[in-house]
């Protein structure tokens, strides 16, 4: 009977372990609500929202972290100054995605604890620095607040992301140069060999999954309602010319 009791404890433990483990994981499902009508879109580099902090300037956010509306690591140039991007909502949640959505700044802090800072409409990624060049990328872009040297996108312009370069130092007055790319969000750039690389699609809960800021505007917000719903990768030389733009299956 001991035999068989130790045998019983046995079971129950692991049906505890089962148990326990399958309710996370149903817990998990069911608290991320990313994929939900964004069928078909796969993870890249950059993916999950980058974790912006909701408010700005950052001393009013609520605080930082990877869930918020700030990318929680800096990146930092060669002369040490730290780059760094937040955004805030500007639209009523539940307004269909637009320029008018969000606000960021690019912030730039210099060793001194000088800060200079430029607003741009839309979400600008984490950026990544190239020389004297910053790179980054605006999801739901106002077009305006750059100089756009190309359109490497077939869809309006409304419906584009785009791929920035800015001239380094950051100034108050600085204005990005940027080409278009289809798909309305766009990951995080990865310059690699020489090349920069950008995911870009029209899903936005699956490029910003468990930013709770981009949720919460966009809970409800269906972005496969065309049917015409696309995801792209691109690969650009660092001048911005275009290399390759292929459809992801």
């Amino acid at each position: 009977m001991r035999k068989i009791k130790g045998i019983e404890i046995f079971l129950v433990a692991l049906l505890t372990v089962f148990v326990f483990v399958a309710g996370s994981d149903a817990a998990m499902m069911i608290g991320d609500p990313g994929m939900v009508g964004d069928p078909g879109m796969v993870s890249g580099p950059g993916m999950g929202g980058g974790g912006m902090m909701t408010g700005v300037p950052l001393r009013n956010s609520g605080g930082m972290g990877m869930m918020g509306g700030t990318d929680g690591s800096p990146v930092i140039g060669v002369d040490g100054t730290a780059y760094l991007t937040t955004f805030n909502p500007t639209a009523p949640a539940g307004t269909a995605p637009s320029a008018s959505s969000f606000r960021s700044r690019l912030i730039a802090i210099q060793i001194a604890g000088t800060q200079t800072s430029i607003n741009l409409r839309g979400i600008l990624s984490k950026p990544v620095i190239s020389g004297a060049t910053l790179i980054g990328t605006a999801s739901l872009p106002d077009f305006t607040n750059f100089t756009l040297l190309n359109n490497y996108g077939s869809n309006p312009i409304k419906q584009q992301s785009a791929l920035y370069f800015l001239d380094l130092p950051l100034t108050s007055s600085s204005k990005p140069e940027a080409v278009a790319l289809d798909g309305r969000f766009a990951s995080t750039p990865v310059i690699s060999n020489g090349l920069i690389y950008v995911v870009t699609t029209d899903f936005g809960r699956a490029m910003m999954q468990g930013n709770s800021s981009f949720q919460k505007m966009f809970a409800g917000y269906n972005f496969n309602s065309s049917g015409t719903a696309e995801s792209y990768l691109y690969i650009l030389n660092l001048d911005g010319t275009l290399v390759s733009k292929t459809v992801i299956e």
